[in-house]
């Protein structure tokens, strides 16, 4: 059940804002990224990116999650 979880909020983070989004937006809050924030330390505040781009899903993913992405 947590691999279909998490792969409901991989494709939730792909969405444009609608209601599908907005409604389980917050559910996947609780139940998917605020353990990943905690998993990281639970005080990241900005992720770099160098060497080669990052792959778009996986950006919308972290920022969905809360991480503020700079890629350079």
């Amino acid at each position: 059940i947590k691999k279909a979880i998490g792969k409901f909020a991989f494709s939730l983070a792909h969405q444009d804002s609608g209601l599908l989004k907005k409604l389980f937006s917050p559910i996947m809050d609780k139940l998917v990224y605020h353990n990943l924030r905690n998993a990281l330390g639970g005080k990241l505040r900005v992720v770099f990116c160098g060497g080669a781009p990052l792959n778009p899903s996986l950006l919308h993913f972290f920022l969905e999650a809360g991480f503020p992405i700079y890629e350079g």
